[in-house]
């Protein structure tokens, strides 16, 4: 960097710079790009020209900052919607054929058969979230445990065969303080009654006022819910991750992850099959695992 003078004092400018606003306004200063050699010319050059042509670009590149400031604002204020998200709304909608509530509880159904939407599935039981975390273990438990076999021999027979397994982990999350970093109140919304917060309307004809995910009841009225003792987090306009949306100055008050060795993983199993009653029927409430459920408990192999 150097520093040009004149009668008045200009700005600290690198010789790049000064050869891109010479070329710009047409002075002219043989081309090179050492100090030594721009420095030479130097004295043939107007100063007075070459102050006003450096304010022109100074000018400029504030104006070009407004309108970039500007068009970042209305990027920001675009509803963050992935490709193909109204449309697979539209669709699933058009082919339901049976009555459906509100574009929450559509949403909600959509969710429950395995199509992407901005919801994140949450229990308030932590038995019911022990048992999804545990779900491939106790298949893994149940499929190579040994008639007469102690709880111990049969955890130690499956335990070798669990290395395919990933470490399995329970998320816990405090919905309230969530809420609060979120939308600026403790509490769990039901977006039912929120006044423009319907889902299609705000996500895809106007704005959703919500950045960070936010803490929600079911919308959905079925019995799996109910058994599962559902809640969502209704994810907003910020691409990032949970977690790290959680974090405070002071840690992660919002969200902890808890991790399971594969051993204790393959004990909470056994004591989820055989002591507590925790199945596939009570967390789905269908009729195949009304099925699957009996067989298990009276239909010897």
């Amino acid at each position: 960097m150097f520093l040009l003078k004149s009668n008045n004092k200009l700005p600290s400018i690198t010789p790049d710079r000064l050869l891109a606003i010479c070329g710009l306004h047409n002075i002219d200063i043989p081309t090179g790009n050492s100090n030594s050699n721009i420095q030479m010319y130097l004295r043939a050059v107007n100063m007075g020209e070459l102050e006003r042509a450096i304010i022109q670009c100074e000018d400029r590149l504030r104006k070009d900052r407004l309108k970039l400031s500007s068009a970042r604002t209305k990027i920001e204020m675009v509803p963050a919607i992935v490709p193909g998200e109204r449309e697979a709304f539209i669709e699933f909608r058009f082919r339901w054929r049976e009555s459906i509530g509100t574009s929450w509880e559509l949403l909600a159904l959509m969710q429950h058969y395995g199509v992407f939407t901005r919801l994140l599935d949450w229990t308030e039981s932590p038995a019911i979230a022990l048992y999804f975390a545990l779900k491939h273990y106790i298949d893994l438990y149940n499929e190579n445990k040994v008639k007469g076999a102690t709880i111990i021999e049969n955890v130690n027979f499956a335990l070798s065969k669990s290395a395919h397994l990933r470490i399995p982990c329970l998320w816990v999350l405090n919905p309230y303080k969530l809420s609060e970093k979120s939308s600026g109140h403790k509490r769990i919304f039901d977006l039912d009654l929120e006044d423009g917060h319907d889902y299609f309307r705000s996500f895809h004809q106007s704005s959703w006022p919500y950045e960070k995910a936010l803490p929600i009841y079911s919308p959905w009225r079925k019995q799996r819910l109910a058994s599962q003792h559902s809640m969502f987090t209704v994810h907003g306009l910020s691409c990032v991750d949970l977690e790290t949306q959680t974090k405070t100055r002071k840690g992660n008050n919002i969200m902890e992850k808890i991790e399971f060795s594969r051993i204790s993983a393959l004990y909470g199993a056994a004591e989820l099959s055989t002591i507590f009653p925790v199945d596939a029927y009570s967390v789905f409430s269908d009729m195949d695992n009304l099925g699957k459920y009996v067989n298990e408990k009276f239909i010897i192999d």
